[in-house]
């Protein structure tokens, strides 16, 4: 079973549809793109490569790395260092809200919230300032 789970895993990692033409409407304009994620790097490094969207980002921000993971300040503020941005000048994207909303806001960023699948935020959820369903929303926000 714990050879086997790696090799599935491996299979099963594909990038949303609406994330690839997302990626190349904002490299095309005039926008910095960034990831910040928790994990190993060897295992995001993994799976950017295997969905495709590995090289697509101007910086990334992985939690091996940077020795926090979200919602911890110090992720974000290594990602907004390297895009060479203000927390006024940023715009997140995330889909939880307790690591990628309360992660952001504490920065001072703007939060958009990626509600795949139309779940409701519990009274003590933090707010984020936009909702999207798809990936295809966000440019009309920025």
């Amino acid at each position: 079973m714990a050879a086997t789970f790696p090799v599935l895993m491996r299979q099963r990692i594909k990038a949303y549809p609406d994330a690839a033409p997302l990626m190349e409407s904002l490299a095309a304009g005039r926008y910095k793109t960034g990831l910040v994620t928790n994990d190993l790097p060897a295992a995001q490094d993994d799976k950017l490569k295997l969905s495709g969207l590995a090289g697509m980002f101007d910086a990334v921000s992985i939690s091996g790395e940077v020795g926090a993971g979200k919602p911890d300040r110090t992720i974000f503020e290594d990602t907004l260092r390297k895009l060479a941005v203000s927390p006024e000048e940023a715009v997140y994207i995330g889909d939880r809200p307790e690591r990628d909303i309360e992660g952001a806001r504490r920065m001072g960023i703007r939060s958009v919230w990626l509600n795949r699948y139309g779940e409701t935020l519990g009274p003590d959820s933090p707010r984020p300032d936009a909702e999207i369903a798809s990936l295809s929303e966000l440019p009309a926000l920025l």
